[in-house]
């Protein structure tokens, strides 16, 4: 499956305040809130949109998940998984295929939805992270305020 990146810029707003509030976090509690949070985004917007349209099996739509990127600062992978490696073929499609003899044994279509899908879900999850996005470090501020307090004796 390909890759699917934003090119381009978008602009935040209320980004100053969050990234004030994110100097105050050491990098793991960094690092988890963003996996968390994307991973939140991605279940919510993403893969509901996915399971719609690649609905081929049961084993296909359980495979349809979200992994954390490899190399890459709190980043995620969604889509499907190499369980689910027959979506490739359903999606991308195949050459015309023939036997060592010479007979014609076909070719599949692709239907290519899986990367249309995920890039039209691009400007609900921008929004997406501007509304919530705040919401998600002030939980977290509150939480290890608390966890602080309570090792405090406060």
């Amino acid at each position: 499956m390909g890759k699917s990146q934003l090119i381009g810029t978008t602009k935040i707003d209320g980004i100053t305040e969050v990234m004030d509030a994110l100097k105050e976090l050491d990098i793991k509690t960094k690092v988890q809130l963003f996996e968390s949070f994307f991973r939140k985004a991605a279940n919510k917007l993403v893969i509901p949109q996915l399971r719609a349209r690649m609905n081929y099996s049961a084993r296909t739509e359980k495979n349809i998940k979200i992994q954390p990127s490899k190399g890459e600062f709190a980043g995620i992978f969604v889509g499907p998984t190499t369980d689910s490696y027959p979506l490739r073929f359903a999606d991308r499609g195949t050459a015309m295929r023939q036997t060592k003899k010479g007979a014609g044994r076909g070719m599949i279509i692709g239907r290519n939805e899986i990367e249309p899908t995920i890039d039209g879900q691009i400007d609900p999850l921008v929004d997406f992270i501007q509304n919530e996005l705040d919401d998600e470090i002030s939980k977290i501020l509150e939480k290890k305020l608390k966890r602080q307090n309570k090792k405090l004796g406060l």
